[in-house]
């Protein structure tokens, strides 16, 4: 019986040691909104941010330059480009939209509203390429 509360003391010892040398070497480091707050956080957010501004100003000159979009022929060509490719989603859609039938299952249905959802979010996207190339 004795031998049982010798181990019992052996462990307790063990995990106390564990603690304190956890506790000594390894120092808690400050979490969540506390280091937010501290200077070097803030001076870190904020030189990362330039960086990243700057990044995508790079980014954008280079699209730009390949894009050519200032030139007015590469721009009429881009405006043609949308308005054939609107209208064939417009045909498209027609052609999807008469290809649903009552008497079709309702999973179905639901793909093919689906697909005619997507055909008019495809419109969505080159109206708004268009207003771009209008800016422009």
């Amino acid at each position: 019986m004795k031998e049982e509360y010798f181990i019992y003391l052996g462990v307790f010892g063990v995990i106390l040691i564990a603690i304190m040398i956890n506790s000594y070497f390894l120092k808690p480091k400050k979490e969540g909104l506390a280091n937010m707050n501290s200077d070097e956080t803030q001076n870190t957010l904020g030189s990362m941010s330039k960086d990243h501004v700057e990044a995508l100003k790079k980014t954008h000159e280079s699209v730009g330059n390949k894009v050519l979009a200032n030139n007015p022929e590469y721009k009429k060509n881009y405006g043609e480009t949308a308005v054939t490719l609107h209208d064939i989603i417009n045909k498209t859609m027609v052609v999807k939209m008469n290809s649903i039938y009552p008497d079709d299952p309702a999973d179905v249905v639901l793909r093919k509203l689906g697909e005619l959802n997507t055909l008019y979010q495809s419109k969505t996207s080159l109206n708004d390429v268009v207003a771009n190339l209008e800016k422009q």
